[in-house]
């Protein structure tokens, strides 16, 4: 007997999404007055689409009909990829889908950061603000850290506000990821720096880097101690790429002019954390991409990765490509799907593999 794969899908990832997938497969949520335990709902489920959800080893066990796992958003370090890997099972994620949004936030951190927005908001004396004095963003250099789609618009919407945007190369950096970054400044009129180089110079120093152990502590105290009394650092990436402590004690002792994070490696922050108690210091709730449209693009997103996977096609972004068989036909544009459905909301969506029980 046929039936339709199901698809567990633990968080909200809006309409569009439930809807594009419930065209050809059963949709199980873990939230809401429909809610199905992960634990009940595992030995059936052959796709799950993930926000902020864990999805380690264990749970992948749990999965004997897996066959794709689907990051609603960019980061996947809360998959064990190695795990997904090992059963041959694709780990997809949505860049570029959340671009706009988690740029625009790390530009709005940077002028609170340059204006003292959070310092001078309490502050009912216009003669008490002068202690406070802020600066402009015009002229000031702006070093990015990765070179990916967030990175690359935020040194764009620098540049459009008068910044020198300087993309800048992490140790170990492979001669052709170099080579990438160069072409990427090229196009947008950036310089190209060492990291050391760029924090030296830099009036701000902005994150967009996975968390990987290659890139854990990046922005360490090290690094720290190369930058201007006066800079910032701004993180929108992940935690764990910027060494908190070491930021915290660069603030506190006025060796760095403070920090706008989004990030940090303590998730939530709790009130009376360490990096709470300095009014230089901006701590965001990890809201970097929660607009109504990056919503629905990453979820319309992760949803064709599923309806991908599961007809036998190769989605667009995997990123362990090792696990990916033989017979997958690659697809051309995924994403220009995405945004095709989100426009005209077609009614068809490719033909899914059906499971057989046996």
């Amino acid at each position: 007997m046929h039936t339709r794969p199901v698809v567990y899908v633990p968080e909200d990832i809006g309409p569009d999404a439930i809807e594009a997938l419930s065209a050809d497969c059963t949709v199980v949520v873990g939230y809401g007055p429909e809610a199905v335990p992960f634990d009940e709902a595992a030995p059936t489920l052959e796709a799950v689409v993930l926000l902020g959800f864990p999805f380690p080893a264990g749970r992948i066990a749990a999965c004997p009909r897996l066959r794709v796992i689907a990051r609603a958003g960019v980061g996947y370090d809360a998959v064990d990829v190695e795990a997904a890997t090992a059963r041959g099972i694709p780990v997809t994620n949505t860049p570029g889908a959340n671009a706009s949004s988690v740029a625009e936030v790390t530009i709005g951190l940077l002028i609170s950061c340059f204006h003292r927005i959070p310092e001078l908001a309490p502050v009912t004396d216009k003669r008490a603000s002068r202690a406070y004095p802020g600066k402009e963003l015009r002229d000031a250099v702006l070093a990015v850290v990765g070179a990916g789609d967030i990175g690359c618009e935020v040194a764009r919407m620098a540049a459009a506000l008068g910044m020198r945007p300087v993309l800048a190369v992490a140790p170990g950096s492979s001669e052709a990821r170099i080579g990438r970054i160069r072409e990427r400044a090229s196009a947008l009129g950036a310089e190209v720096m060492d990291l050391a180089e760029a924090a030296e110079i830099c009036d701000a120093l902005s994150v967009h880097t996975p968390l990987t152990p290659q890139t854990h502590h990046l922005v360490d105290a090290d690094l720290l101690s190369r930058m201007k009394p006066d800079a910032v650092v701004l993180n929108t990436a992940r935690g764990g790429v910027v060494d908190d402590a070491a930021l915290f004690t660069a603030v506190q002792e006025g060796r760095l002019g403070g920090a706008g994070l989004d990030c940090t490696e303590v998730e939530p922050v709790p009130a009376d954390h360490e990096l709470r108690t300095l009014p230089n210091i901006v701590v965001l709730p990890h809201v970097g991409s929660l607009t109504h449209q990056t919503r629905r693009r990453v979820g319309l997103s992760a949803a064709w990765a599923v309806l991908d996977a599961l007809a036998g096609r190769e989605p667009e972004h995997v990123v362990n490509r090792e696990a990916l068989g033989a017979d997958q036909a690659p697809l051309a544009s995924g994403y220009g799907r995405v945004t095709a459905f989100a426009e005209s909301r077609p009614q068809g969506n490719p033909a899914v593999t059906p499971t057989v029980n046996v």
